[in-house]
């Protein structure tokens, strides 16, 4: 039995065999080549992304014309809806980010809010910063193009938040790292207004949690007085949100952490299936309600009516 499954394991199939002698085999179709490709892939990952990277990169390559415009439209809309929907497969996502990495046409520009959190659950974080870091000086060019065409006057309330959203995903994955100089650097030069958020997260790099949650509650605190002179952006504000829950699960303090995930999403356990509060309530969610032994016959209510495309997650 062992002398016959080592045999099946180390048995070859030959898919194409080439005439040999004087007369060299000039018949050879594209199948003949592709199949051995694609059996080679369907056995290693690698090998997969390669193939997979090549034949995007040959299809982008050609000339644009009105129905490649068209099909390119559609397949980035396609790459796009694979990367929300790959949750863990690390080398998918790693193959996705290259192959957009890549592009030079700049079709494939792809959401800073997709790739941050893609290449965070997936572990690319090199390639979720390279490519964060391809789409800023790529944005950073457009706008300098469109200020010269309207003058010097300021950047729309859209383009600042979709600088700010780059920045904060770039960040989140330096973070991820570990390097905490990089992240310092990025939080002061780019993303906050407000000294409060560049104390709590020196706090939190630093590993002083406790003194960290203070800042943030204290900064939301101002908030809800409307003691700021100059209003904080909402990306400062989700991350003071984020940060305190954090502080939370590092502190172990899961009661607290349960009652903010809930006020976060309005009692309302369905909504934490919404794409903007998968990431992070959700997470939270189950993790504090499986500490709190209190809150177990709630947290098996959700999971039995939650269906099983959602269980995925």
């Amino acid at each position: 039995f062992a002398r016959m499954k080592q045999a099946r394991e180390t048995k070859v199939t030959i898919l194409r065999k080439y005439r040999v002698g004087d007369l060299p085999d000039v018949q050879i179709k594209p199948s003949d080549v592709l199949q051995p490709l694609i059996a080679l892939a369907n056995k290693e990952s690698s090998v997969a992304q390669i193939l997979f990277s090549a034949v995007f990169t040959a299809i982008f390559s050609h000339p644009s014309n009105e129905d490649q415009t068209q099909m390119k439209s559609t397949i980035k809309k396609l790459l796009e809806k694979m990367l929300s929907q790959s949750h863990s497969n690390s080398p998918f996502v790693g193959c996705l980010l290259k192959i957009a990495i890549n592009d030079k046409s700049g079709t494939l520009d792809l959401p800073p809010t997709l790739v941050g959190p893609a290449a965070f659950r997936s572990f690319n974080y090199h390639g979720g910063i390279v490519l964060l870091e391809k789409h800023i000086l790529s944005a950073k060019n457009e706008e300098e193009q469109k200020r010269r065409r309207r003058g010097n006057g300021e950047a729309e309330d859209e383009e600042m938040v979709a600088k700010e959203d780059a920045w904060a995903q770039l960040a989140s994955l330096y973070k991820s790292l570990g390097e905490e100089d990089i992240v310092r650097g990025l939080y002061d030069q780019q993303i906050s207004r407000q000294p409060d958020t560049r104390s709590a997260l020196e706090a939190e790099l630093k590993g002083d949690y406790f003194n960290a949650l203070s800042v943030y509650e204290q900064a939301l605190n101002q908030l809800d007085e409307g003691a700021f002179e100059s209003p904080p952006s909402t990306r400062e504000i989700r991350l003071w949100e984020n940060g305190r829950l954090e502080c939370f699960h590092r502190l172990t303090m899961w009661k607290e952490l349960s009652e903010n995930v809930l006020e976060e999403v309005g009692q309302d356990t369905n909504a934490l299936w919404l794409d903007q509060n998968v990431d992070p309530y959700l997470y939270y969610f189950i993790l504090s309600f499986l500490k709190l032994k209190a809150k177990w016959p709630q947290l098996w209510e959700f999971i039995d009516t939650s269906d099983v495309l959602k269980r995925q997650y």
